[in-house]
């Protein structure tokens, strides 16, 4: 049945930019685990296996998302910063920056997008 799901999976919309600056914006089904704010989804888009973990949020206000993503036995660490706000404090952007550093991106990869309108569905 279409739209069906079961309590241990959830809808998400993940965001995303593409080389040119545009906004992607892919929704997923993702599984719930039994550690709370940690689900896991296999993305047909990228043919990879996804292990996220809500870090730190406050709803009104910004959300650190940690996700793992394995394709061909290969990981790479993907860390989110999203904001209710089309800029996010300076303090969250810091900390953004350290917990990324400190899950081993290196700096040069650690980047706070410009302001962006709302996302389209791709």
């Amino acid at each position: 049945m279409d739209g069906w799901m079961d309590d241990k999976q959830t809808d998400l919309i993940l965001f995303s930019f593409r080389a040119d600056g545009t906004c992607r914006r892919l929704n997923e089904l993702a599984n719930k685990t039994d550690t709370p704010g940690r689900f896991t989804f296999y993305s047909q888009k990228w043919n990879n296996d996804n292990d996220m973990r809500i870090v730190e949020v406050l709803y009104d206000e910004y959300a650190l998302v940690y996700t793992n993503k394995t394709k061909d036995g290969v990981s790479e660490v993907l860390n989110n910063l999203y904001s209710r706000t089309q800029e996010p404090s300076v303090a969250w952007q810091q900390r953004f920056t350290q917990f990324s550093l400190d899950t081993g991106i290196l700096p040069e990869n650690i980047v706070i997008l410009p302001k962006n309108a709302e996302c389209p569905e791709d």
